[in-house]
């Protein structure tokens, strides 16, 4: 059984293609991403990660190691939520997951469709926090989602209002603000990127 926290965000009974498709289509234009593995390294790069006082600010998940095991092996059997880790030649710099946002709570803010894929970005690496690399990478995501489901028409993020940084990484790279969300656990800013979109981060590069 997936983790309360995210179990409380699902929408039961909401068909949808399976996220693990795209996590495992997923190439972001230069770094290395890879889907996380429960039972390795990985859980121990998660739990360092949402236990430092900048990621768990927001997020709030700074739990034990073995609750991210858990949580990561969830996610990885079903069919909702995606967790990867983002990285480049140095070494690991994110926690990613990709979500079907027609089944998450989101979709009851906004006109969902089944291939609509929300994202969920933390800079782990403190040596990439800031200096535009969250600009970077949100980027890098956004244009990849479009590339490893090519039905999908929308991508969206949902970061906490008081988030200043991630707010303001989201208008840089073009998404469009759709208002203020209540979600269970923070009132967000909901942002989207439409595929057809003649400006935005970078989508119309895939053309």
């Amino acid at each position: 059984m997936l983790d309360r926290a995210a179990a409380g965000r699902q929408l039961v009974g909401r068909s949808h293609p399976p996220i693990g498709d795209v996590a495992r289509a997923l190439a972001l234009d230069g770094f290395d991403v890879r889907v996380a593995d429960p039972g390795g390294p990985d859980v121990d790069v998660i739990h360092r990660w949402m236990n430092t006082p900048a990621v768990a600010a927001f997020w709030e998940q700074a739990w034990s190691r073995e609750r991210w095991r858990r949580h990561l092996a969830d996610m990885l059997a079903g069919t909702v939520v995606a967790p990867l880790i983002v990285g480049d030649a140095d070494g690991d710099i994110a926690y990613l997951e990709l979500y079907r946002a027609h089944a998450d709570v989101v979709a009851l803010h906004y006109d969902s469709d089944p291939h609509d894929i929300g994202v969920h970005l933390a800079i782990g690496s403190q040596a990439h926090r800031g200096a535009g690399w969250g600009s970077r990478l949100g980027a890098a995501v956004a244009v990849a989602g479009f590339r490893a489901d090519p039905l999908c028409r929308r991508m969206l993020t949902e970061p906490d209002v008081r988030n200043a940084a991630a707010v303001g990484v989201n208008e840089a790279i073009g998404m469009r603000r759709l208002g203020l969300v209540e979600l269970p656990h923070k009132t967000a800013v909901l942002f989207v990127v439409e595929r057809s979109d003649p400006e935005s981060h970078g989508v119309d590069r895939l053309e």
